[in-house]
């Protein structure tokens, strides 16, 4: 089991002016022909693999011993410097007395005045975090947490210790804020309890039989409602709480969809598969309002706390503001994931996975805005210098460039797709960009003019990686079906087309590049080319993905997949492994100097970056922080190591200050 869910981490870790237009041509692909290696002096050509194979002359990397350089030798002593983001939002609550604003994050729980959105706390939790709640229970929060189904953790705010635990599916909170309503067990007929529990001591305090899951409770009624034949959608049931008898019937025009009670438990809203939401009269069981004109699927259904306002999302984008007691739409704002009114009615957050907007209801204008959060991080890149990382994916469609020395967003670059994979030039003056599609464009962008200088296209399917040639005069773009097309950075023309699974490295010679390929039966190999001819010298099989060459010019790549993970520094004048180090999963990062290896746990956890010794395999420090962790990358003076997982964050690593 373990190796499986490996192997499906490392398919998800790979999912990482008017500009003038370049569209790439589709020459026919050279014939793979033996020709002479690149070399400072020309040598015989490749034999064949089952020939004694000729040496390739490599340049000697001199590297220039800097202290506070990652090494074997001080990697023990690695720290998290700083974190770009608090991760991605996972859910929102106002406090009861409205003074205070919740935002629970894969990083963390994060606890602002809700006045002037000021930061006031923070609260870590061990547990994946799927949601929060602030109830009234002085000096608390309750966190919802993964576990066996979902877990409400009554946490300490001071302390972060948990006060007690619930679990069940959560169902509503009763209007004192002390009791939570659950329902466990099976969806199967007269099988499903609801239970009403006490935050603080976990009690039951009374329970109810159903014969399926409820579709909502109302506290202040105390009414169930349900599905009155699991057969058929379109009839609703209000059911007494207390005792489990049936108040009345609700037929629907079109097959239920959402449903929602007022605080008050006066008014019941259900929204259809035709895209209208109904507000019904809970005593007497009559139709009150339709509101039509939702343009597509409705998405969310919320009630004010004062019943006056419903808020209505669809999957367009769109948040729309009824007033309850007309059926009249007063305001309509952008979408979010999650929607919540302030506990006097008078404004509403709506939350998206980067960032919470504030807004008056009854004007729709904006009061502020919370926006330190991220999506997951496609990819990450470090300026030549090392002194700028640009991040891109995390927050809709932009680039983020920080400056790492500062600890400051240097530039935030507003793009037209969401963006894939990024990378600087080897001068460092321009920065360029994938995108995901639909147009499938790749984008140059001048750094010290601010300008979009070049958008390539070529592409059918959204660009997965980008990588310079060491001497910049070569640009590669690969996509997600296997297109890879060579760029002459002079003149943004194509060179060359040729089918890429995914990675292409770029020998330290500036001759050779290594291509990534996998075939239909799921063989992997490395073909090596020879760029002054274009022409292919030679194929060698590898268990996966390759990634990069070290200063001697063995690439590192997979040499053990499936039941067995492993990484090794294959010689490409030989087609043999060196230097294997086992138990490596997804990504791979070297040192610039190709002492250190970064990359995941194969066997244990995937929330962790490990870092072995290339030369003896030894695991030598375990760095963990990152939820779901999978891109490692090393700043090229080699001071800092950059990460990034599924929480949406990013974080620096690197050797404390005044480190010898």
């Amino acid at each position: 089991m373990k190796h499986i869910v490996c192997f499906l981490f490392i398919l998800i870790s790979l999912m990482a002016c008017t500009p003038e237009v370049e569209t790439a041509v589709s020459p026919a692909p050279p014939a793979a022909t033996a020709t002479t290696l690149p070399t400072e002096t020309a040598v015989p050509p490749i034999p064949p693999p089952t020939a004694t194979p000729t040496a390739v002359a490599s340049p000697t990397a001199t590297f220039i011993t800097d202290p506070l350089a990652i090494s074997p030798e001080n990697v023990d002593q690695l720290t998290q410097l700083t974190q770009f983001s608090k991760g991605t939002i996972l859910g929102v609550s106002w406090s009861a007395d409205g003074t205070t604003f919740g935002i629970a994050s894969a990083a963390g729980i994060h606890l602002y005045d809700a006045e002037t959105l000021d930061q006031i706390a923070t609260i870590d939790s061990e547990l994946p975090i799927l949601g929060l709640h602030l109830p009234p229970i002085e000096e608390s929060v309750l966190i919802i947490n993964e576990g066996y189904g979902p877990i409400l953790n009554l946490v300490d705010k001071a302390t972060g210790e948990i006060i007690s635990t619930l679990d069940g599916s959560l169902v509503a909170f009763t209007e004192d804020g002390q009791t939570a309503v659950f329902w466990t067990g099976s969806e199967l007929p007269n099988a499903v309890t609801m239970s009403w529990k006490n935050l603080l001591t976990g009690e039951v305090m009374r329970t109810l039989e159903l014969p399926q899951p409820p579709l909502a409770y109302s506290p202040a009624a105390d009414l169930v409602l349900d599905i009155a034949d699991p057969g058929n959608a379109r009839q609703l049931r209000l059911i007494d709480g207390f005792n489990g008898e049936v108040r009345h019937f609700i037929d629907l025009p079109a097959i239920l969809s959402l449903v929602a009670f007022s605080q008050q438990g006066d008014v019941l809203a259900v929204g259809t598969t035709d895209n209208v939401v109904q507000l019904w009269d809970v005593a007497s069981g009559e139709l009150l309002h339709e509101l039509e004109g939702h343009p597509n699927w409705i998405e969310k259904i919320v009630f004010s706390p004062d019943g006056r306002f419903l808020i209505t999302t669809n999957s367009m984008g769109e948040t729309r503001i009824w007033d309850t007691s007309s059926g009249q739409l007063l305001q309509t704002l952008p979408g979010g994931q999650w929607i919540k009114f302030s506990p006097d009615s008078q404004e509403v957050a709506i939350a998206g996975l980067d960032r919470v907007d504030f807004y008056d209801v009854t004007t729709g204008q904006l009061r502020g805005t919370l926006a330190d959060y991220s999506n997951y991080v496609h990819d990450f890149a470090f300026s030549p210098d090392s002194t700028l990382l640009a991040m891109n994916g995390g927050n809709g469609k932009n680039i983020r460039v920080v400056d790492v020395t500062g600890n400051q967003l240097q530039q935030t670059i507003e793009v037209d797709e969401f963006p894939s994979a990024v990378a600087f030039s080897p001068d460092g003056r321009l920065l360029v960009w994938g995108d995901l599609g639909p147009q499938y464009q790749v984008h140059v962008y001048d750094l010290e003019t601010k300008q979009h200088i070049k958008t390539l296209t070529g592409h059918t399917d959204g660009v997965f990686d980008i990588v310079f040639s060491p001497d910049g005069q070569i640009m590669v773009s690969t996509s997600w079906n296997r297109e890879g097309i060579f760029w002459d950075t002079n003149t943004w023309e194509p060179i060359l087309n040729e089918q890429v699974h995914f990675h292409v490295a770029f020998h330290p010679n500036g001759r050779l590049v290594a291509i990534e390929q996998n075939n239909l039966e799921g063989v992997s190999t490395v073909e090596i080319w020879d760029m002054t001819t274009w022409e292919l010298l030679q194929t060698y099989p590898i268990a996966g993905h390759i990634y990069t060459f070290n200063p001697e010019g063995l690439l590192l790549a997979y040499e053990k997949c499936c039941e067995e993970m492993g990484v090794g520094l294959l010689d490409v004048e030989s087609g043999e492994f060196v230097h294997s180090i086992d138990g490596v999963c997804g990504k791979a990062a070297l040192t610039p100097d190709g002492h250190l290896l970064a990359g995941c746990d194969a066997y244990t956890s995937s929330n962790a970056v490990l870092l072995w010794d290339v030369e003896s395999g030894q695991q030598l420090n375990k760095l963990e922080g990152n939820t779901n962790f999978f891109n490692p990358v090393f700043s090229p003076n080699g001071r800092l190591l950059a990460t990034a997982g599924a929480d949406g964050t990013v974080r620096l690593w690197g050797l404390p200050s005044g480190t010898p």
